[in-house]
C-alpha cells in the first residue's frame, strides 16, 4: 500500500512461517502486514496522502491505506487535510489525525508518547479496550505520555526527537552525492581496463551546447567506438548531474561501430525501461543479420531477455534466452542488465542487478563480430511491423568487454553503479 523511499534500510516482513527478508527500492509497494525496520530510515507514502517517516528499530503493521499499527519504535507523520482520519494505533492508544503533523513513539515496557507539531489529533483507547470511545484532543505543542500500566501524563511536544521531512531529504541528498562520487571513482578505474573494448558513459561533452556524440571512455581512445546520436535526447540519468539518453520515437538511436572480433564477450548496460511498445526492445543490435558473428541483444515483450547470434553457413541462429520478470514498479526504475557469452565453455548467462536471470548452453560457439550496430534501435530492410524494435526508456551506461567477466566482477560493477 505505501510507497517507500528508503535510506540504507533493511525491511523484514514477519509472516506466519520463517521470516522473509525483502530489500524494497524507491517506488516499491508494500503489502499489508507486519513489517520490521532493522536499520536506517524509510519514508512511506500511503495512498490516502499521508506520509510517514519510520526510524529503526521499529515495527509497523500496515492495515490499510488509512491506518497502521506501530508495535515498536517511532515515526513522524505528515497528514494533509484530504487525508483527515489517518490513524496510527499502538498497544496503549489509537491516534486519529485531523490534518496535522505529529510524532509517536512506542517504548517496550514504558508505553506510548504522542507529540503534536501542528494541527490537532484525537486519542482513544484501543478498539475493544472498553465500551466507550470518548477521545482526548491534543493541539500543536502538546503531548501525552500513556504508560503501559495505564497511567498518563501531559508532556511538551519534542520535535527534535523525530526526523523531519527536511532532514530526511538532506540525508537522501547526501546519499545521492555519495552514490555519484562512487560511480565517478569506479569509472575512472574501469576505463583503464585493458579488456574493455568500449565504454560509453553517456555524459554529454561539456564544451558543446547540444552534444550529438557519445564518447568512448575506454583507454584505447578508439573514435570508431564513439557513437553518433540520432533523434534521442539528453536527459537525467541515475543521479542528478549524471546524463542519459532518452529513446522514445521510432527514429531514436545511437550509431556505433565495433571492429573487434572476439571469442568471448560481456555486455553491460544501465537502463530504465518505460514500456514495451514493440515485440522486441533493442539494447545493442548489429546491422543486418546474415553475417557470421552478428549479434542482437534485446528484450522481448513476452518478458524474455535474449542474445541472438548468427552462425554463418548454418543459416540459422542460436537464441540464448532467460526469463525477464517485470513488476509494475520496475517500469521507470534504473536497473543493470548484462549478458556474458563465454566462447570457451559455450555458456551464455543473463543478469539483472548482479543476479543471474538464466543460462543457456550454445551447441557450437563462433567469434562475435558486432561491426556496425545501433544502441536502442535497429534498422532492417522493410519487411513487417514486427521489425520495429526501438527501445522505450533511458540508457546511461554501456560497457563492452572482450572476455567473459566472472559473476563476482559483474556484481561489483553493479554495487559501484547502483543509484
Amino acid at each position: 500500500l505505501p510507497v517507500p523511499r528508503c535510506e540504507g534500510v533493511s525491511l523484514t516482513q514477519m509472516l506466519s512461517g520463517p521470516l522473509r527478508i525483502d530489500h524494497p527500492r524507491q517506488g516499491d509497494s508494500l503489502a499489508p502486514g507486519h513489517w520490521q525496520l532493522a536499520k536506517g530510515t524509510a519514508e512511506l507514502e500511503f495512498y490516502s496522502g499521508a506520509s510517514v517517516i519510520l526510524e529503526a528499530p521499529a515495527e509497523l503493521e500496515i492495515l490499510s491505506e488509512e491506518k497502521g499499527r506501530l508495535h515498536a519504535g517511532k515515526l513522524r507523520a505528515e497528514v494533509p487535510r484530504h487525508a483527515q482520519g489517518f490513524t496510527i494505533a499502538t498497544p496503549e492508544i489509537e491516534l486519529v489525525d485531523l490534518g496535522t503533523s505529529f510524532g509517536i513513539e512506542v517504548q517496550d515496557g514504558e508505553g506510548t508518547s504522542v507529540h503534536v507539531f501542528d494541527g490537532e489529533v484525537e486519542l482513544y483507547e484501543p478498539q475493544g479496550a472498553s465500551g466507550s470511545r470518548s477521545g482526548q484532543s491534543l493541539f500543536a505543542g502538546e503531548g501525552r505520555m500513556i504508560e503501559s500500566g495505564g497511567g498518563a501524563s501531559d508532556i511538551a511536544a519534542d520535535e527534535g526527537r523525530f526526523l523531519s521531512p527536511t532532514e530526511f531529504d538532506r540525508v537522501a541528498d547526501v546519499r545521492l552525492k555519495q552514490g555519484i562520487q562512487r560511480w565517478w571513482d569506479s569509472a575512472g578505474v574501469l576505463r583503464t581496463d585493458d579488456d574493455l573494448i568500449a565504454y560509453n558513459a553517456f555524459q554529454p561533452e561539456p564544451e558543446m551546447a547540444v552534444s550529438r556524440s557519445l564518447t568512448n571512455w575506454a583507454s584505447n581512445n578508439d573514435v570508431r567506438l564513439s557513437g553518433s546520436i540520432i533523434g534521442a535526447t539528453w536527459t537525467d540519468g541515475r543521479w542528478p548531474g549524471k546524463g542519459s539518453l532518452e529513446f522514445k520515437r521510432p527514429a531514436d538511436r545511437v550509431r556505433i561501430s565495433v571492429p573487434n572480433i572476439v571469442e568471448s564477450m560481456t555486455l553491460v548496460a544501465w537502463v530504465r525501461i518505460d514500456g514495451f511498445d514493440n515485440r522486441f526492445s533493442s539494447l545493442l543490435l548489429s546491422d543486418g543479420w546474415a553475417r557470421p558473428g552478428a549479434l542482437h541483444w534485446q528484450i522481448r515483450d513476452d518478458l524474455v531477455a535474449e542474445l541472438a547470434v548468427w552462425y554463418g553457413e548454418r543459416q540459422d541462429t542460436y537464441n540464448s534466452n532467460a526469463p525477464f520478470v517485470m513488476e509494475p514498479s520496475d517500469f521507470g526504475r534504473w536497473m543493470q542488465l548484462a549478458v556474458i557469452y563465454d566462447g570457451s565453455s559455450g555458456m551464455v548467462t543473463h543478469f539483472r542487478d548482479g543476479s543471474v536471470l538464466g543460462t543457456a548452453m550454445v551447441d557450437a560457439t563462433i567469434p562475435l563480430a558486432i561491426g556496425n550496430a545501433e544502441i536502442g534501435n535497429w534498422t532492417p530492410r522493410p519487411r513487417s511491423q514486427r521489425e520495429v524494435r526501438n527501445f522505450n526508456g533511458r540508457i546511461d551506461e554501456l560497457m563492452i568487454f572482450d572476455r567473459a567477466l566472472r559473476p563476482d566482477e559483474l556484481l561489483e560493477l553493479y554495487h559501484h553503479g547502483k543509484p
